[in-house]
């Protein structure tokens, strides 16, 4: 089981992401990860590769602010721990205080927060291979 941490609808279809599903030694000395992430699928078939993880659904969210959010803000890496982003090229640090853009990747609990500014967002979490909706 992938283990999806976040199942995402935007203005054009389900997605979701699993983070980190596989890592290794490269010959000759280094490591690699690989992450996985989906799109195209539906809620049902994502919902049962994943426990308690955020679930957010945009198509009633005001078209505006999401598209504002999406050009303009940071991405979403469920590889980061709470409370930290990493800003384009450069390492990982805690969010202090900081200005994000639109090439930075951001923690899971602070992507949710900025999604939770988008009027019309609707959120839940996956229990028993289902979503539960707020």
């Amino acid at each position: 089981m992938k283990q999806y941490k976040i199942i995402g609808r935007g203005k054009a279809g389900w997605h979701a992401e699993a983070g980190i599903v596989e890592t290794g030694s490269i010959s000759g000395g280094g490591t690699y990860s690989t992450k996985e992430s989906s799109s195209g699928g539906t809620l049902e078939h994502y919902a049962l590769e994943a426990v308690g993880c955020l679930v957010y659904d945009a198509e009633g969210a005001d078209d505006n602010a999401f598209i504002d959010h999406v050009y303009n803000g940071p991405m979403v890496d469920v590889c980061l721990p709470a409370g930290y982003y990493r800003p384009l090229l450069r390492e990982s640090t805690p969010a202090l205080n900081f200005i994000l853009h639109s090439c930075d990747h951001v923690a899971l609990d602070i992507f949710e927060g900025l999604l939770r500014r988008v009027p019309g967002m609707k959120f839940g979490r996956v229990v028993k291979g289902k979503v539960v909706w707020e």
